[in-house]
């Protein structure tokens, strides 16, 4: 980016202000930018798809949690399956996706993943990656990859489990998520607002 700063003959003080003005207004430029082509993670994402791939990461792959090996997305976040969902339809509405987001279909199967990857569309028609024809998301109360305080919810009309590498819900108790929420069925943890 070339810097054009124009400056006319003064008592000196109005050039500098005006190149640090510049300056400024530059370096602000530069920030917003390079904000535009980062990444969120699944705590600050509202609806819609989820979750592009993070310096060339392999898609949806096996990762060792508190509850043994899970799915993740390509950022090491936990998928999970919504128990309301059929085969290969969604029926998590803008509501549970602010809290659910869908998970970005990726390539072909990572190493370790021995189900089918696919993707159908979500109530939004968005893309949302599937497991053996079931949706795929992430929960916003996960904070750190391998976090899976999703599991075991009862929320939006159904369960939420973690997916086992062959792609079958794993119907183990909560896990924590290490910020002090243990994802109990039903009334325990989480209280924001669904």
């Amino acid at each position: 980016m070339t810097r054009h700063t124009i400056t006319r003959p003064t008592t000196g003080r109005g050039t500098t202000t005006r190149n640090i003005l510049t300056a400024t207004v530059l370096a602000g430029a530069g920030l917003a930018l390079a904000a535009c082509g980062s990444s969120a993670s699944p705590g600050g994402q509202q609806g819609g798809t989820t979750n592009a791939a993070a310096g060339g990461g392999s898609g949806i792959h096996v990762a060792k949690t508190s509850l043994g090996k899970v799915l993740v997305d390509s950022n090491g976040f936990t998928v999970y399956t919504f128990t309301s969902d059929k085969m290969n339809k969604s029926t998590c509405d803008a509501a549970c996706l602010h809290f659910w987001p869908a998970v970005s279909p990726s390539g072909g199967n990572a190493t370790g993943v021995m189900a089918k990857l696919g993707q159908t569309q979500d109530m939004s028609g968005s893309a949302i990656a599937t497991v053996n024809g079931m949706p795929l998301y992430n929960y916003s109360g996960d904070h750190s990859a391998g976090d899976v305080a999703g599991q075991n919810s009862n929320k939006f009309g159904g369960h939420w489990y973690v997916v086992s590498p062959a792609g079958q819900p794993i119907k183990a108790a909560g896990g924590s998520s290490g910020g002090g929420y243990s994802g109990g069925g039903g009334g325990g943890g989480y209280s924001g607002g669904y």
